[in-house]
Parts: structure tokens; sequence; C-alpha cells
């Protein structure tokens, strides 16, 4: 129980004076309140920050599991498994079937290869009488096209060459031309500004030549393109040619590979059915010994040796331990205070473990109306599947600023609460509030993060108040 004293401090000063009269001066009052605080009573922000958090129980159960299933039918001749047993990768857990069916199976898988082995000596004979005719088409085929690609690559090369000869042949053409236009145009500058006969008519006979030269080239041109447009007309004549020639011994080289192919289809069908047949007899010769797809222990058997087992029943379930995880539900409210990769609590055999949540489902079960996710264990080294273990959770929004509910109080239609200053003074701070966390509210502003409040009690604590405390934390 805390223990208050209460000092209240009045002083009149009255001064006395002959004639005066006496006056009363005020004096500041100041209330010490004498109290053992604990960290219960007051929550220093710069050290401690509140976390809203939650619990609810997980069911584990193994990451990599799997229940095996028959996909053949008949009777369990033998079983290789028992609750507990550890189990390899491809390990056979049972047989089904006796050993005349066996021999049944495995003399029809004969028969089949007998069978598909008659069928190739078959198709390479065939392969044989026909390969002389489409060799030679073949040949022929290869020849036209060989000719047709030089043909092509003749035209190329050749527009290449031309290409470059008939820039050349512009470039001369094109500076014959700037040459006759910058001469004719200095002589009509000259003519403007000069007198001199001899000099004008000097100019006069450059220009002259100078146009000759441009009509020369401008005639070297038309005949260079006139030259190259025929060189290419007759290249592409032979290229026509070439391909014609080439599409013709490619329809006789096709015609060469039908005139065989309805026997081929034939033989090809029969080799289709003969596959199918010995895949059906392999499977089901497979099938007759049920192995294991995973590594782990069985934990479920659902079947008896001697009994008869259908195709698509269940034979056992087997979970690897190594790789626990854990699900579980949440509602709305829950849903929201948390993230994906969140780092959360584990609580078992009076251990605390870490998980992370690895899986949130993007929509609520329908059922339920609940969200399921999944936790991975960072360590597993006790928890087994199948059982709850506790689980908290912690806001994700946890950098933010939480302080009890019992801390605010309403004061003129705003929400306070009450700091201690360094001068050990009550001081006023209006705050804004957000959401509610169990008995926890979001302060989104009014405090910075470095304040000492005062969470409970002390009703009678006002502003401007000055509190001792005797014990320091």
């Amino acid at each position: 129980m805390k223990k208050i004293l209460i000092k209240l401090i009045a002083i009149t000063l009255i001064l006395s004076a002959c004639g005066e009269k006496p006056s009363t001066e005020s004096v500041k009052v100041e209330r010490f309140i004498k109290s053992e605080l604990t960290v219960e009573e007051i929550l220093d922000l710069s050290i401690t920050k509140k976390t809203p958090s939650f619990e609810i129980y997980a069911k584990s159960e193994a990451k990599n599991q799997a229940i095996i299933i028959s996909q053949s039918s008949g009777i369990i001749t033998n079983l290789n498994a028992s609750l507990g047993q550890n189990i390899k990768v491809n390990e056979v857990l049972a047989i089904i079937g006796n050993s005349l069916s066996t021999d049944i199976n495995n003399s029809q898988i004969n028969s089949s290869n007998e069978a598909l082995t008659q069928n190739e000596k078959s198709k390479n004979n065939l392969e044989k009488i026909s390969n002389v005719s489409i060799e030679s088409a073949k040949i022929a085929k290869d020849i036209a096209y060989e000719t047709y690609t030089n043909a092509k690559n003749q035209l190329k090369s050749t527009q290449n060459i031309n290409e470059i000869q008939l820039k050349s042949t512009k470039d001369a053409n094109k500076k014959a031309k700037n040459a006759y236009y910058d001469a004719d145009e200095a002589l009509e500058n000259y003519k403007n500004s000069n007198n001199d006969k001899s000099k004008l008519s000097e100019l006069e006979n450059q220009v002259d030549s100078l146009y000759f030269a441009y009509k020369q080239s401008k005639y070297t041109l038309e005949q260079v393109e006139e030259s190259q447009k025929a060189q290419e007309n007759q290249l592409k004549y032979a290229i026509e040619i070439a391909q014609n020639q080439y599409q013709l011994s490619e329809k006789q080289y096709q015609n060469a590979v039908l005139s065989i192919e309805g026997q081929k289809i034939a033989l090809d069908s029969q080799e289709l059915q003969l596959k199918s047949n010995k895949d059906l007899l392999e499977i089901n010769q497979k099938y007759l010994k049920i192995r294991s797809p995973i590594k782990g222990i069985i934990t479920e058997i659902y079947a008896k040796e001697n009994n008869f087992i259908a195709s698509g029943q269940s034979l056992v379930k087997i979970e690897d331990p190594n790789e626990i995880m854990l699900s579980a539900s949440l509602n709305d409210s829950e849903i929201k205070q948390i993230k994906l990769h969140d780092t959360v609590d584990v609580f078992y055999n009076d251990k605390t473990l870490k998980g992370q949540i690895t899986k949130i489902s993007p929509t609520p079960n329908q059922n339920t109306k609940k969200t399921e996710i999944e936790i991975s264990l960072n360590k597993n080294e006790e928890i087994q599947s199948g059982i709850l273990v506790k689980v908290e959770f912690y806001s994700s929004k946890r950098e933010n600023i939480y302080i009890p509910i019992s801390s605010i109080f309403i004061k003129d239609e705003k929400k306070l609460v009450k700091t201690i200053n360094t001068n050990n003074f009550i001081e006023l701070i209006e705050i804004e509030s957000g959401e509610i966390f169990g008995n926890l509210i979001e302060i989104k502003k009014g405090l910075k993060g470095d304040e000492k409040v005062l969470i409970k009690g002390q009703s009678f604590i006002d502003a401007g108040h000055k509190i001792v405390i005797n014990k320091k934390w």
C-alpha cells in the first residue's frame, strides 16, 4: 500500500510599518507525493517497448508426407510395414500377387519383345529395298539445291560489288555536279563585281569544262545503272530456273519416299500396338511391388498381409519427422496483425522455439471464415506431428508506440496521458490513438517514444504536481 505524505506550505508575509497597510503576496504551493513507484506503474518508453501479441494453438504436421496408394489389384503376399518403422526412398513396402501371376506376366512381356523384334526386321528389309531409289532422288535434290543456293549467292555477291561500284560512280557524279555549280556561281559573282574581260573569259572556259565533265559523269552513271540492272535480271532468271529444278527434284524425292509409306504405316501401327501391350504389362509388373516415394516413418497402416487390396486403395502413411510445420487458422482481427515471414514463438515442453510464417492463404476458409497459415520451425528437436502447441504472434506494426489502455483518460473531450518530465513533474500530453490490441492501444500522435508514462493508479496526481520516487528502477 502506497504511503502518501502531502505537505502543504502556506507563507503569508505581513509587512508592518507605521501608517502602512499589511499586504499579502501569493506563494506557489507545491504538492509532493512520496510513493514507492514500480515498473508496473511507470512505463519508460525509451527502455521498454510494448508489443501487441496474441496466442493460439497450432497443429503440428510433417512437411513431407505421403499416403501410399496401390496402383494394382490383388492379394498382398508380402507386407513390409510396421508402425514407427523407418523407410528409405524406393524401399519395397508390399508385394501384390503370387509367383504364377508373375510368371504369366513375364511370359507375355517376352512375347511382346519377340514380336517387336520381328517387326523391326520387316522395317529394315523395307528400308533396304527403297534405299536405292530414295538415295538417287536425294542426290538429285541435293545437287539442285546446291545449284539454287549458288545462284542466290552469286546474285548477292554481284549486288554487293555493284553497290560499291554504283556508290563510287554516284560520288564522282556528285563531285562533278558540285564543282560545276560552284564554278558557275563564282562566275556570276565575278560578272557582278569585276570588269576584267580576260579573266572573265578564263572563268567561262572553266565553267564550260566543268559542265562537260558533269554531263560525262552523269552519262557514266546512267550506263552503270543500266548495265547492273541487266546483269542482275540475268542472275535472277538463273535463280528462278534453279529454283524450279530444285522444287521438281524435291517432289521426285517425296514421291520416292511416299511409294513405300503405305507399308511403313502398317508396320508402325503394328509396332505401336505391340509397345502399348508391353507397356501395360510392364506397368502392371512394376506396380506389383509397392515402393515408398519418400523417406520417413510409417505412422499409419491401412491394409493387412494376405488380404485383397484394390487399385486406388491406401496401404500406409509415411511422414518425414525431420521437417515439421505448424498449421493454424486466424480470424480477421488476428490476420491483420501479421505478415508473411514474421517470426513467432513456439512453446513446447517448457522450451521456446523460433518459427517463421511461411504461408498465408489469400482467402478465408468458406466454412470457418478463418484464414489458414503455415509456420516453419527454425529448429525441431522434439515436436512430433499430430500434436497441438502454443504459438505467440507479435504484431507486424511493432515499431509503433503502444501503451496500456488504462494510461489514457479523457478530459474536455481530449485523450490525454500523464508523463513524468526530467524534473519529476507531471505533464499532460494530448494524444491521438489508433487500433486496440488486447490491453494495448496504438499511439499515432502525441508521444515520441522516449517519455515516461504513468500507466496505472495515482488518479489524484495532476499536471504540475511533483512526485518523489524513493525506489530507483
